[in-house]
């Protein structure tokens, strides 16, 4: 979601004639789609651009802004390494510029204009950077530096677009307020273990903006009756809906994977769908980054589901359709590569453990019944969820796995007691240790607060 530069802003001198643009988009299109011809690599672009940004040539300050805001789909290593190079630095950049510029505050009556700006760029200028910063938070638990009560520039509408009839606009706006629920999320779970009542607000929060959509923005594949085809921006809009569903229907476990209940995993069937439509149509190279982040958040779920009998091979169905393109994405991202490497280890490691217990255990009980765990501790139920609340419009025709949750014997799975410890921030300074360490832990980086004697996954 970039809609910061359009055809009639790049015919404004001060902008599309600036050299700085021009290699931030280059940089841009060269990740996207790489040329067959031996042109320059992305990083040279980078450089070029970051080396125009610091001798300040651009006579427009708009100008910088868009291209450090382009700078956002380049990162040279995983989020948990300190680096200047990366999207958490140029959006605080970012951020920062917009703050100088103004961009924060609702437009005063008579105030000039530079040269390419509207009032309609601004607010899509200030909102994109609100919103990125509230999904990257979330995603590397880090605070935000925007607070709400320093701005007053309106909501993003649609006739803030040069069409407002373009999709995309609307597609736009419905962001906006998923990550501005998402930034709630991430403050909540930075704080540490949460309540029933919390959690409860949040999650009604998030199932209020789902059942707000139009019919058209839902994803296809969650109501047979749409004939809208596949639209890589409606499925990219839904991914941090429930990405930020599982993180709060998931709690941590002693000895094990996190403990997923009905609806984390309902979830996770969605975001493997989602990968699905990407891989069948061509489109994980117009992916950010983060989208390694979405398929780990999905994996952890679906890890969980496929302890019990009945379920695995349908889990690993969908585990393999996000492990292929993981395996795509971290081709060109650090961070999912990071995170490729640590899926194969979980996978790795939650085997080995099966395996040991159907070594042990008599032949009846070689994986847990629903409900009963042999991996992990139970979670404490304190009441019943209808399984499909979360996904208006969807039918278990989604997944065969969507279908089993779905069944009698599957729903009731529900939130944590009261206190119960919540995944937290998923991968909140992960993997400091190295992937040659072999006692390596997973787990033990998902979140920095936990009870005292917490014991990680792998010891």
């Amino acid at each position: 979601m970039c809609p910061i530069i359009d055809q009639e802003t790049l015919k404004v001198p001060d902008i599309g004639g600036s050299l700085l643009v021009q290699q931030a988009l280059a940089l841009v299109g060269s990740l996207v789609q790489p040329s067959l011809l031996h042109d320059e690599e992305p990083s040279s672009h980078y450089a070029n651009a970051k080396a125009l940004l610091h001798r300040e040539d651009d006579r427009n300050p708009l100008a910088a802004l868009l291209a450090v805001m382009l700078f956002y789909w380049w990162s040279t290593c995983a989020p948990h390494v300190v680096s200047m190079n990366g999207s958490w630095w140029w959006t605080g950049i970012a951020i920062r510029q917009a703050q100088e510029l103004g961009f924060h505050r609702e437009l005063p009556v008579g105030q000039a204009l530079r040269p390419g700006e509207t009032a309609g760029l601004r607010r899509r200028i200030w909102w994109s950077l609100y919103a990125r910063e509230r999904i990257i938070s979330i995603c590397q638990g880090r605070p935000c530096i925007i607070n709400p009560r320093d701005c007053n520039v309106r909501k993003p509408s649609r006739d803030d677009f040069p069409d407002a009839n373009d999709l995309r606009a609307e597609i736009f706006v419905q962001w906006v307020q998923l990550c501005t629920i998402v930034g709630r999320v991430a403050d909540h779970l930075r704080c540490g273990p949460s309540t029933d009542n919390v959690v409860a607000d949040l999650l009604e929060e998030l199932r209020e903006w789902a059942h707000g959509l139009p019919a058209h923005l839902r994803l296809p594949f969650f109501d047979t009756t749409l004939t809208q085809q596949y639209e890589r921006d409606i499925c990219l809009l839904h991914l941090p809906y429930l990405s930020t569903i599982i993180l709060l229907n998931m709690k941590r476990s002693g000895v094990t994977i996190p403990t997923a209940n009905t609806v984390a995993m309902l979830s996770a069937c969605c975001v493997a769908r989602i990968f699905e439509e990407f891989l069948v149509s061509g489109s994980l190279r117009f992916l950010q980054g983060m989208a390694g982040w979405h398929i780990a958040i999905a994996t952890l779920a679906l890890l969980h589901a496929r302890q019990v009998r009945g379920r695995k091979e349908t889990a690993d169905a969908h585990i393999h359709v996000l492990r292929v393109a993981l395996g795509e994405i971290s081709q060109r991202w650090e961070s999912a590569k990071m995170y490729d490497k640590g899926v194969q280890r979980l996978l790795a490691v939650q085997d080995r453990t099966l395996a040991e217990i159907q070594a042990s255990c008599p032949q009846d009980h070689l994986m847990r019944q629903p409900d009963q765990d042999l991996l992990s501790n139970n979670i404490t139920l304190v009441e019943e969820q209808d399984g499909l609340k979360y996904f208006p419009g969807a039918t278990k025709e989604i997944s065969p796995l969507f279908g089993i949750l779905l069944s009698k014997n599957e729903l009731g799975s529900a939130f944590p007691h009261e206190n119960t410890d919540n995944l937290g921030t998923p991968f909140y300074d992960l993997f400091d240790n190295s992937f040659d360490n072999s006692n390596f832990s997973l787990l033990e980086h998902l979140t920095s607060w936990g009870p005292s004697g917490y014991d990680p996954f792998f010891t």
